[in-house]
């Protein structure tokens, strides 16, 4: 039998991999895991540290490392300086506090532990991060995120992935210039690296913030979702290509294109559009962390990463409760916002993985750290969905009863809810936006029209460029916490998926819907819509009306 081609061989690896994620993931899911787990469990046993039924080639590696860089682009799109402004004085001023002991407390472990300065500098800057996809995902599935904890947990997350960009920077500082060959030049190495950053910035910038906009403006894209898709995939690759060309990591320039495309109102849909490829991906990039840690070393040494991971998730707990206590947080909210942010983030693999490449740890130092991380996250899914929890458990045997129960009281940070989303706002959406803005009800409008929403926001209603057939876009308009549904569009096919999924969020949403033709009347219903307005019925109810009421002399006929 001739032997398999690499190509070949390459395509079964991707196939076996996301088969077994599936698998994998679908067991975590059942077991109310976070699929995460299964994804890095799977990359685990399948490398070539393992079991060795996946080779160790570029191939897969290189699929990793775009699907980290469709996760930050996705990421960067959810940025926006309104929005840090917004997370209050706990999340941002707690959140950066929390970020820079952290780091500091992680220097000071690795400066004793023997690492070098700037090891040390790139495992502090690791420690910092916290994995957005994980807790995000324990805290949605457990309807947590509108809890005080949640909304706190959920504002330092924001905080960290803007942050990604500094810690980005500084990182590749530290390690261009060990791979540049010439020791003796670290501040000529330094600064050709941010010659080429500033360039492909300047680039970007002008490419991405500038000219891609009037792209997604057009009516073309407007109409055609898969012209959409193409492009956000292309934005998000190729800057991620630009960036791997000129020396820095990619992932750098995935998030920077996101983050200049942040400020534009097509950032939802975008993020919409790029979801299903970004879980293929981002299953891949789990999976090839997972295969980074070299299991028979974990076992051999696992009272030492057990340990390891315990001191971990310790230290960050307490540096982010003080972290979010300095600015007079309630003990019971900043104990449970520490406790689900503990562990480490996934893009702390990233930094790990450059940091590798170049020379930086040695295997040992390297597989430490890598394993200890990977424990901390497995471990987050255990321990995050009963973080309020734990944390009354503990400040019961630490706190005396009486102040407990006077600081309990936390400030609450409302966010929007009891309103009705609107989706579509041609005229018969128009039509209906007036009645319920007299009965003093807040809107939410949901339209792929940029003009529209952009005719909405000028009449002071919030709006937001989207298909509201997407599951994510629906949950942008907070569809979970809504009392209302509104459905204007004509498109029959589309009011009924919408109204499918937004029943699914939302059980006990009121949904009203527009049906051009009788037969679709039944159909809406079934779908789940309470009321049904027959647009031919009504007309037609509406001509008769009208030549009621007109006198007609016996004899004459209209024309």
């Amino acid at each position: 039998m001739e032997p398999m081609h690499s190509g070949w061989r390459s395509i079964l690896d991707f196939v076996m991999v996301l088969g077994i994620a599936f698998l994998a993931g679908a067991i975590a899911q059942k077991l109310r895991l976070s699929s995460v787990l299964g994804y890095l469990v799977t990359g685990l046993f399948l490398g070539p540290r393992a079991f060795g039924l996946v080779s160790e080639g570029e191939g897969l590696a290189t699929v990793g490392e775009l699907g980290v860089a469709l996760f930050l682009f996705s990421i960067g799109l959810e940025f926006s300086w309104s929005k840090l402004r917004r997370l209050g004085p706990v999340a941002l001023g707690g959140g950066l506090v929390q970020l820079g002991s952290t780091a500091a407390a992680g220097l000071g472990i690795a400066l004793a532990f023997g690492l070098g300065m700037k090891e040390s500098v790139v495992a502090g800057l690791a420690m910092t991060l916290s994995s957005t996809a994980v807790v995000l995902g324990v805290l949605q599935e457990r309807r947590q995120l509108d809890a005080p904890y949640g909304r706190l947990a959920f504002g330092v997350l924001i905080l960290q992935d803007a942050m990604l960009l500094p810690i980005m920077l500084v990182a590749t500082f530290l390690v261009a210039p060990a791979g540049t060959g010439s020791p003796a030049s670290p501040w000529l190495a330094a600064l050709l690296v941010s010659a080429k950053i500033l360039a492909a910035c300047g680039a970007l910038y002008l490419i991405v913030g500038r000219a891609l906009p009037r792209f997604y403006d057009s009516k073309t894209l407007a109409k055609n979702r898969e012209l959409a898709v193409l492009l956000a995939v292309v934005t998000c690759v190729g800057s991620a290509w630009a960036a791997h060309e000129v020396g820095v990591s990619p992932s750098l320039g995935a998030f920077l294109a996101g983050m200049l495309l942040a400020g534009t109102p097509f950032a939802v849909q975008i993020r919409a559009d790029v979801g299903p490829l970004r879980a293929i991906f981002v299953t891949l990039f789990f999976t090839t962390v997972g295969m980074m840690v070299d299991g028979r070393w974990l076992l051999a040494n696992l009272p030492l990463v057990l340990s390891a991971a315990a001191a971990i998730l310790l230290i960050k707990v307490v540096l982010a409760y003080a972290s979010f206590r300095v600015f007079r947080e309630s003990i019971l909210t900043s104990l449970a916002a520490a406790i689900a942010i503990g562990q480490v983030g996934e893009f702390s693999f990233v930094l790990f993985q450059t940091a590798r490449a170049s020379g930086f740890f040695e295997e040992t130092a390297h597989q430490l750290m890598v394993s200890a991380s990977m424990v901390t996250i497995l471990a987050t899914p255990l321990i995050a969905p009963h973080s309020q929890r734990i944390a009354r458990w503990l400040a019961a045997r630490v706190v005396p009863t009486r102040k407990l129960a006077g600081d309990e009281r936390a400030h609450h940070r409302e966010g929007l809810s009891g309103h009705v989303v609107l989706v579509g706002f041609g005229e018969s959406g128009q039509a209906a936006a007036r009645p319920l803005l007299d009965a003093r009800l807040e809107l939410f409008v949901l339209d792929v029209d940029p003009r529209l929403v952009a005719l909405a926001r000028r009449r002071g209603l919030q709006a937001r460029v989207g298909d509201a057939t997407v599951f994510d876009v629906l949950k942008s308009a907070r569809i979970e916490q809504a009392r209302a549904l509104a459905v204007s569009i004509p498109n029959h096919d589309a009011s009924r998926l919408i109204i499918e999924t937004a029943k699914r969020l939302n059980p006990t949403l009121v949904i009203a819907a527009r049906a051009r033709y009788r037969a679709d009347v039944q159909e809406l219903a079934a779908a789940g819509a309470d009321y049904v307005v027959d647009e031919s019925n009504l007309t037609g109810q509406r001509l008769g009306s009208s030549l009621v009421s007109v006198s007609i002399p016996e004899g004459v006929s209209l024309r």
